[in-house]
């Protein structure tokens, strides 16, 4: 006989390339719209950079989910671009990553099963990011207040957008329960759709907490097509990503691309003056001091009763029910935009100049993406071949630098051959060694490869050496092919 293949979903395992995927999900007016066109504004070059999308101070602003290509702040990669003297054109086509970021439309209570809004609609851009931002807003001011219903309660509304991911997620398994008890009564898919059904319903009861009601036997050889189970009210299980699964159910559950599967980042919405004073003390010099000085103690007093009391209580929420490491914070939605129309009067550089503490949260959000997906950047410097480099001249009438210089992103815990298979898959099947440098070595003698190798910062590593973040691989060494 033969067998009846059942065919799967794409998977969609974790990304691992420059681009990244990230959507912002909150409730009504947190912010999302407003930190998605700061982020816009600052990642794309000028003649790339598109209208602002509809900021406003009414409910449900966003109808249609916005979307945004940018290519992020990468200060290392600045740094040897400049040093380097690379020209542009070098730049453009070096590898830089780049970030797609989805922002839907806020969700409230009911926003799923009573259609509420246009939330759950737009929810669905979000299916295949590879992290989700969850802004929610802090700060209470009143000028600009309007909620649905007219209160700001950070608590209430992380736990309502929770719970409209869980109750989107069980309706996503229900649906497919739905499908393989047909294919099963029909007797079609065999072991592995039997092994399907008893993940999905294991994800079914960990999601709401409860036991998913069965059909009837009378029911099964009845009717030709299954009903869908009553969902329930509200979920009181946990999201995917908390729950214990092996190997082949994990694999199984990432071809769902469900949402609560996602890694997830929380950035709190505060207000400008809370954010400056929390990036402040965050960093304080007395940290480092003695601590058993009553001085000392009286400024940590200080500090603690200075911090945003609101934040605090959020970010304790958030470690508590959801995890102790779980990524948490500070951003100031409006301060970032305040910086872009500093940056359009061209006033941005004198407000550095004036306030060098202040430090914009692009940097901390690009890195907590990249931490939460589980991936790092590293660098290739490599000298062009002679037939590359031979004298040539740029459109400028500038000699071309002798590098080229390129960032790649990798899974963490990878070895240098699956960093040689991103550059060149030939490499990684014949590589024999490499040398590499650390960023911050590089840094310290400032972009000189002589005097790296003099100072013995350079390594020249085999196989199994695992890649750290911003390292720099100079050169490889591998067996070349012989010439046909």
């Amino acid at each position: 006989k033969k067998k009846m293949i059942v065919q799967k979903k794409t998977s969609c395992t974790k990304n691992t390339s420059n681009h990244l995927k990230i959507g912002f999900i909150g409730s009504t007016n947190a912010g999302k719209t407003t930190l998605l066109n700061a982020l816009t504004y600052f990642g794309t070059n000028f003649e790339d950079r598109k209208h602002d999308a509809l900021m406003d101070e009414s409910l449900f602003t966003t109808v249609d989910a916005n979307i945004s290509i940018i290519s992020p702040p990468d200060t290392r990669f600045q740094w040897l671009h400049t040093n380097l003297n690379l020209g542009m054109k070098d730049v453009i086509s070096s590898g830089k990553t780049l970030l797609t970021i989805i922002d839907t439309a806020g969700l409230v209570e009911g926003s799923f099963i009573q259609g509420k809004g246009v939330g759950a609609q737009t929810l669905q851009h979000t299916k295949l990011v590879d992290v989700l931002f969850h802004v929610i807003r802090v700060h209470d001011d009143d000028k600009h207040i309007s909620t649905y219903n007219g209160v700001v309660d950070p608590v209430q509304e992380l736990h309502i957008v929770n719970q409209e991911i869980l109750m989107m997620d069980l309706d996503t398994i229900e649906h497919e329960l739905m499908t393989i008890d047909e294919l099963l009564h029909s007797r079609i898919g065999g072991e592995y759709l039997a092994f399907e059904k008893r993940t999905l319903l294991k994800a079914w009861e960990f999601l709401s907490g409860e036991e998913r009601p069965q059909q009837s036997e009378q029911f099964m050889r009845s009717k030709s097509k299954f009903k869908k189970a009553k969902l329930p009210p509200s979920c009181n299980g946990h999201a995917i990503r908390f729950g214990k699964w092996d190997l082949r159910e994990r694999e199984l559950l990432t071809t769902y691309n469900l949402l609560s599967a996602k890694e997830v980042v929380y950035l709190l919405n505060v207000s400008a003056r809370d954010y400056l004073r929390i990036i402040s003390t965050a960093h304080s010099p007395t940290d480092d001091m003695d601590t058993n000085t009553a001085a000392v103690e009286e400024q940590k007093k200080q500090k603690k009763v200075s911090s945003n009391v609101k934040f605090e209580a959020v970010k304790a929420v958030i470690t508590s029910e959801l995890g102790a490491n779980s990524a948490v914070l500070p951003v100031s939605c409006k301060w970032e935009w305040s910086l872009v129309e500093m940056d359009k009067n061209g006033e941005l550089e004198e407000y550095w100049a004036a306030n060098a503490t202040h430090k914009s949260c692009v940097n901390s959000l690009m890195k907590a993406c990249y931490r939460a997906v589980g991936i790092l950047h590293f660098y290739t410097l490599t000298t062009l071949s002679e037939d590359e480099y031979d004298g040539k001249m740029d459109s400028n009438g500038q000699k071309i630098d002798p590098y080229r210089l390129k960032c790649w992103t990798l899974k963490v815990g990878s070895s240098v051959v699956d960093a040689a298979a991103m550059v060149d898959i030939h490499i990684a099947r014949n590589f024999i060694r490499c040398d590499i440098v650390a960023f911050e070595d590089f840094h310290k003698c400032n972009g000189d490869k002589v005097k790296v190798i003099l100072e013995g910062r350079l390594k020249s590593e085999t196989k199994k050496y695992v890649v750290n973040d911003g390292d720099i691989i100079l050169d490889f060494y591998y067996h070349k092919s012989p010439e046909i």
